[in-house]
């Protein structure tokens, strides 16, 4: 839940269609996964996976320096 929610937050940098629905996704393949509803589970997982492999390549690509955010809360 907590990529889920990582995810979320960086739909504001990527905007990666989709993005801010992966916690519900998360939470409903938990559910799934809980009442043994194997076809959903597959299909929900199937979808999680493939945004976080979006969202995994975007960062990738994005140079370190973009990724430290405001740098006067590092200044000593």
């Amino acid at each position: 839940m907590t990529l889920g929610g990582l995810c979320f937050k960086e739909y504001f940098c990527f905007k990666v269609p989709g993005l801010p629905f992966q916690p519900l996704l998360l939470a409903a393949l938990w559910f799934c996964l809980q009442i043994d509803a194997d076809l959903a589970s597959k299909i929900l997982a199937t979808l999680s996976s493939l945004l976080f492999l979006v969202v995994s390549i975007a960062k990738w690509r994005m140079p370190r320096h973009f990724d430290i955010g405001d740098k006067t809360k590092y200044d000593v």
